[in-house]
């Protein structure tokens, strides 16, 4: 029977490698990378030859395509591994495509399991992680992103995603108008040297950060909700708590209170 390795590698500091990790890597002839300059350099660094090792590149937007290719180089080969640039593969990284096929063609699939910036995160963060929801990159588009986050925020989970340096200035100022007082951890370049932890109530590390230029990975992490649910009094309090709930925009829940009640 064929096999496929999903090996975990190093999100920064290279002790993070397990023995068996290296082990396999040394073991397989075939690798499937998401960057072959990238895998080349870490089997340098883990010092494993490479002049018996096969490289074929699979990354996110030539996926579905190579697909067919790489089944049957698994299939020459025997067994193969699967790496992304850094990390577990498939986790926000290309992957699934080629598990899922490969396992409907009778490869067995094999995890060995390691770094992920998702829970080593999760770990410092500070908050709950009894339950969490991984939402991995969410939508970048602002109306998309305060509809999920709408539909997410009244429910106790954790949340975690992944964020770009470029916009999480943004995602922090649209977080700020629905859930100001909410704690909030963002952890950037874990396990790397300027790895770093930013805490406090969304509002707070909005303001920490809004002229502070944040680079490197980042994950935030967002407390679920510790509130309950309560009667509006008034119109005010009404509109705060649909505004919570729904994945409308203020403008189309205050059109449908309007037409409803009235404008006052």
């Amino acid at each position: 029977m064929e096999e496929l390795y999903i090996i975990s590698t190093p999100i920064g500091n290279m002790e993070d490698i397990t023995l068996r990790a290296v082990r396999i890597l040394k073991e397989l002839k075939l690798l499937i990378v998401e960057d072959t300059r990238t895998a080349r350099k870490l089997l340098s660094l883990l010092e494993i030859p490479l002049k018996d090792k096969v490289f074929v590149s699979y990354y996110k937007g030539q996926e579905g395509y190579k697909i067919e290719n790489l089944l049957n180089k698994i299939k020459e080969f025997g067994k193969a591994g699967i790496i992304s640039e850094a990390g577990t593969p498939l986790i926000s990284d290309p992957g699934f495509l080629l598990i899922k096929k490969a396992k409907e063609a009778g490869v067995k699939i094999t995890a060995v399991p390691g770094p992920t910036a998702l829970i080593a995160s999760l770990t410092i963060g500070g908050i709950n992680t009894d339950n969490f929801l991984f939402l991995g990159f969410p939508p970048r588009a602002e109306g998309k992103f305060l509809r999920l986050m709408r539909q997410i925020i009244p429910h106790p989970w954790t949340i975690v995603f992944y964020e770009s340096p470029n916009r999480v200035n943004k995602t922090l100022e649209l977080l700020s108008k629905i859930i100001p007082e909410r704690r909030i951890a963002i952890v950037r370049e874990i396990t790397k040297k300027f790895e770093e932890t930013i805490e406090g109530k969304v509002k707070e590390v909005a303001e920490k950060i809004s002229n502070k230029k944040i680079k490197g990975e980042i994950t935030i992490i967002i407390e679920g909700n510790r509130e309950k649910i309560t009667n509006p009094k008034n119109k005010e309090e009404l509109l705060k708590l649909i505004s919570s709930i729904t994945t409308l925009s203020d403008k189309k829940i205050e059109k449908l209170l309007s037409d409803k009640y009235g404008k006052n």
